[in-house]
């Protein structure tokens, strides 16, 4: 019989590939449903609202003609 150190890291080790198989599976799922936005060069910019640090609404619209520098980052 398998030690009980060895059982818990198989039952681990098999949630963390289920874990992986679900969010890949998630995110091509997303992109088949067509969640994926596919913007060409040259194409206008998708309609976008976002707060400013006072917390009201920008939108792309007000801000046409000008240049927008758009940073995603994610502190994990």
């Amino acid at each position: 019989m398998a030690s009980p150190h060895l059982k818990w890291i198989l039952i681990a080790g098999g949630a963390l590939v289920l874990l992986v198989a679900l969010a890949a599976g998630g995110g091509f799922w997303l992109l088949s449903a067509g969640m994926a936005l596919a913007v060409r060069p040259g194409d206008p910019a998708p309609a976008l609202a976002l707060k400013d640090p006072s917390g009201g609404a920008v939108t792309l619209e007000q801000l046409r003609g000008k240049v927008v520098v758009l940073d995603f980052w994610a502190s994990w």
